[in-house]
């Protein structure tokens, strides 16, 4: 997140790079104070995981799109002066907890420091999902759902989902409310689609608010109201929601649910534009290990 403090690497040169063919060569040993700065470097990168780490969970938590929780994490490695494939190398070394898996599956998911492997991506979050972590369980159900990393069965997507939302996952409680008002993995019933988008916005979710107004928008599981649809996504916009800016853009441009204000409009929908719009990085280097 934004407010996460950046690391300090006194100094250090935030460096993982294998040493060239001519030094891997010799026979001698580090020198003590390369010793020190390699013990420094790890304690530095490993301070910087668990910041993703929250940022990573913290995002979810709070509903925010995939783009916004990529772009937080790209961000935040780039102002701690490393590059991406650095902490995936550090990972890779360090995966003894679930919160590191998931963050392994998220960057094989979303090419950050490594090429994109959905199946890698898929195993990693199975692994954390099957140590109980309510995060990892609904990527699992996602996986399903899509059909990414992993055959497509809706049935397991819903169960995954339900696993998650038990332990507290907001994005799980969305995640049920969509397959409800869509008959995925269950009987198809909007009422309860709409009961669980509310308890996702209870839990914190703001993405579920967006989805909420989409419902009194086209009358699903709820009486059609467009000024209740124009108040939440509205309200989502204002929480950061980019899909929410979208939306408010087309009610003040076609009059939903509010008076027609083009100004308004351009206004919502330039802020949705910049969230597609982020400086490209490169998420992985062509160097091998």
């Amino acid at each position: 997140m934004s407010s996460e403090n950046s690391i300090i690497t006194e100094g250090l040169t935030p460096s993982l790079d294998v040493p060239s063919s001519s030094t891997s060569r010799t026979s001698r040993s580090p020198s003590p104070s390369s010793s020190i700065v390699s013990l420094n470097e790890n304690k530095v990168l490993k301070r910087l995981a668990d910041q993703l780490s929250n940022i990573f969970y913290e995002g979810n938590q709070s509903g925010q799109e995939d783009s916004e929780v990529e772009r937080n994490i790209i961000n935040h490695i780039h102002k701690s002066h490393f590059e991406p494939v650095q902490v995936f190398r550090w990972l890779s070394k360090n995966k003894d907890t679930f919160q590191y898996q998931s963050l392994l599956g998220y960057f094989y998911g979303h090419e950050i420091g490594v090429e994109v492997d959905k199946r890698k991506a898929y195993t990693f979050f199975l692994n954390a999902a099957k140590k109980n972590d309510n995060l990892a369980q609904y990527f699992v159900g996602a996986s399903y759902l899509e059909g990414s990393g992993a055959k497509q069965d809706y049935e397991l997507a819903f169960r995954w989902f339900e696993k998650a939302a038990n332990g507290g996952c907001s994005n799980g409680l969305c995640a049920l409310g969509y397959c409800y008002l869509n008959g995925y993995g269950v009987f198809k019933d909007e009422l309860k689609g709409v009961t669980f988008y509310k308890k996702a916005i209870e839990a914190g979710n703001n993405y579920a608010m967006n989805r909420l107004g989409y419902c009194y928008q086209y009358g699903k599981g709820t009486k059609r109201d467009s000024r209740k649809a124009f108040e939440m996504y509205l309200k989502s916009a204002e929480k950061g929601c980019d899909s929410g800016a979208h939306d408010v853009a087309e009610c003040y441009r076609k009059g939903i649910g509010t008076e027609v204000n083009l100004e308004q409009a351009e206004y919502w929908e330039e802020k949705y534009r910049a969230s597609l719009i982020y400086v490209s990085l490169t998420y992985f280097t062509s160097s091998t290990s």
